[in-house]
C-alpha cells in the first residue's frame, strides 16, 4: 500500500514535469518565431538609433561618388567616413536632398541609411559597386579613396558652384578624403553629369595650392587654388572661379 502510494506520486510528479516540459517547448516555439520575423529587415525603419561607437572599419570600400541610375532620385551619392559607419549626402540639381549616416543594424545584417531630415532609416541593399537604397533608388560607384579615414581634405570638402550659381553649368563635389567629382549641364534644370573625377592632392610648399588628378583620362591633371580662408576656389587653366554651396545662390 506505502510503495503504491510512493508510485503514484511519483507518477503525478512526472506528469507535472512533462506538463511543464510542454508548456515549454511551446514558448519557446513562439520565440523562434518572433525571432524569425524580427530579424525580416523592414524597407524604413521610423526612429531608429545610430550607433556612432560602433566599428567603422568594414565600410571603407563604399567611401567615394556615386551616380544615380535611371530612375533614381538623386544625380549624385557622396560618401565619406565618419564615427561608427560612414555618411551620405544625396544631391540632386546641386542641392542636398538628404543626408545622414549609414551603418549595418546587427538585429537584421543589413545595411541602412539613416535620414537626418526626417529621422528614418532605410534598407540599402548590394555591395561596393551598386546600392539600391529604398525610396531613393539605385547607385553606382563612380570613384572610390584608397583611405576613406582621411579627412586631410575637410576643411575644402563641400559642393561648390560655378561662379556661385546653383543653377549654373558647373559645379564641383569635394569629398574629406580628397576625391572630387566635376559636374556640367548644358542648361539650367538639367541633372548634373559627372565628366571628370579623380583624388586631390596638396602642394606640400603652399597650403592653398592643390592638383587635381584625374582618374578617368590619363594624363590629366587641373590646377586648384584657394584662398587662405577656404571660401573661394580656382579651377583649371582658365581659373574658373567656385563659391561654397552656403555663398552661392
Amino acid at each position: 500500500m506505502k510503495y503504491g502510494k510512493i508510485l503514484t506520486a511519483f507518477m503525478l510528479a512526472l506528469a507535472m514535469c512533462l506538463g511543464l516540459t510542454a508548456c515549454g517547448g511551446d514558448n519557446g516555439g513562439d520565440s523562434n518565431d518572433n525571432n524569425d520575423s524580427i530579424q525580416t529587415p523592414p524597407p524604413v525603419i521610423e526612429g531608429a538609433a545610430y550607433d556612432s561607437a560602433a566599428d567603422a572599419s568594414p565600410y571603407g570600400e563604399y567611401y567615394g561618388l556615386w551616380e544615380g541610375s535611371s530612375g533614381a532620385k538623386c544625380d549624385t551619392l557622396a560618401v565619406s567616413a565618419t564615427d561608427g559607419g560612414m555618411y551620405f549626402t544625396f544631391y540632386k540639381d546641386g542641392e542636398i536632398m538628404a543626408s545622414g549616416c549609414a551603418q549595418v543594424i546587427e538585429e537584421y545584417d543589413q545595411l541602412y541609411f539613416f535620414n537626418e531630415h526626417d529621422g528614418c532609416a532605410y534598407l540599402a541593399r548590394g555591395g561596393a559597386a551598386e546600392l539600391a537604397i529604398e525610396s531613393l533608388g539605385t547607385y553606382a560607384i563612380s570613384g572610390s579613396g584608397s583611405n576613406g579615414a582621411d579627412e586631410a581634405f575637410a576643411d575644402i570638402a563641400d559642393v561648390w558652384y560655378l561662379d556661385g550659381e546653383k543653377d549654373g553649368l558647373s559645379c564641383i563635389v569635394i569629398l574629406s578624403d580628397g576625391q572630387w567629382g566635376l559636374g556640367e549641364r548644358t542648361q539650367a534644370g538639367e541633372d548634373f553629369v559627372t565628366v571628370d573625377r579623380g583624388q586631390l592632392e596638396q602642394d606640400p610648399d603652399d597650403a592653398d595650392q592643390y592638383y587635381a588628378r584625374s582618374s578617368a583620362f590619363d594624363d590629366v591633371t587641373y590646377d586648384m587654388h584657394t584662398t587662405a580662408e577656404k571660401d573661394l576656389l580656382w579651377w583649371g587653366g582658365e581659373n574658373d572661379t567656385y563659391l561654397r554651396q552656403a555663398d552661392s545662390q
